[in-house]
């Protein structure tokens, strides 16, 4: 009984933490499989795994794996759901210069909330390629890395409490002079957390209780 009790609660856990994919494939403007290094990518999109959070990347119309760049635009994502708390991406660059600002990441919610993420060189995006530009990013939630020398990034943007009892409405990706070698930002993934549901945390409590009594009793 003890395990039984232990092994729901963990399941409990992990599906009130379970990520949101977010399919933008529409908006999709490049096959990073052709990128330097990029062979060494997932060749069809599919599912990867960094830091816990599953993201389905983003494909072409031909089914490869693709980006979306955001080069000196916006591009606007529409998500409609409620209780976001965390935003997950993978966004890497080609190039990239130390310190350049590609661009930011604004979220937009009902009410007229508003969060804003910069998107820094050297802090949360670096270069698609471990070679001469840009490797550095001491803000990263996570890397998954390819021997090729290719890696996905992910970025981790933890959103102010208001959004907890709002919609969602949109998320936008801004480039801001970044052409060139100060570094194109590209997206291929895009994932959301929610706030767990109460019910889930209802059963996730008492399913806690019953764990505490049952090693009580067996003190």
């Amino acid at each position: 009984m003890k395990y039984f009790v232990l092994i729901g609660c963990m399941s409990i856990c992990a599906m009130a933490h379970a990520s949101i994919s977010i399919n933008f494939d529409s908006q999709v403007n490049a096959d990073i499989t052709t990128f330097t290094g990029g062979t060494g990518y997932p060749q069809t999109g599919g599912m990867v795994t960094i830091s816990g959070i599953d993201h389905q990347l983003a494909v072409t119309a031909g089914g490869k794996t693709g980006s979306m760049f955001f080069v000196n635009e916006t591009k606007t994502v529409p998500i409609n759901l409620f209780g976001i708390m965390e935003v997950y991406t993978l966004i890497n660059s080609t190039f990239g210069s130390f310190g350049a600002i590609n661009g930011k990441v604004e979220v937009h919610g009902t009410g007229g909330l508003l969060d804003t993420f910069t998107l820094t060189q050297g802090i949360n995006i670096r270069d698609h390629f471990a070679g001469p530009f840009n490797n550095v990013a001491t803000g990263l939630n996570g890397t998954l890395p390819y021997q090729t020398g290719v890696r996905f990034d992910q970025q981790k943007f933890v959103l102010s409490s208001a959004f907890h009892s709002a919609t969602l409405t949109e998320i936008r990706f801004i480039g801001e002079n970044n052409f060139g070698s100060n570094g194109n930002p590209m997206l291929q993934s895009l994932n959301l957390r929610a706030v767990p549901e109460p019910a889930s945390m209802v059963v996730l409590g008492l399913g806690l209780v019953a764990l505490v009594r049952r090693k009580s009793r067996v003190r």
